[in-house]
């Protein structure tokens, strides 16, 4: 039989403050940016690769 090992109260703590509505809204707001960011680095490099295909032609 498998016992269930409890979690320590620091770690336990450190847990219940990450999930804080405050803090998932925070990392969710970040998330939003890094999608953008990595869309527009995304455009950026297709373009580039437009540019040298027409530049090869």
């Amino acid at each position: 039989m498998r016992r269930s090992r409890r979690i320590g109260a620091p770690v336990e703590s450190i847990l219940l403050e990450a999930l804080r509505p405050d803090k998932i809204a925070i990392a969710i707001a970040v998330l939003g940016q890094i999608e953008e960011k990595t869309h527009r680095l995304g455009r950026q490099w297709a373009l580039r690769r437009e540019r040298a295909r027409y530049e090869a032609e």
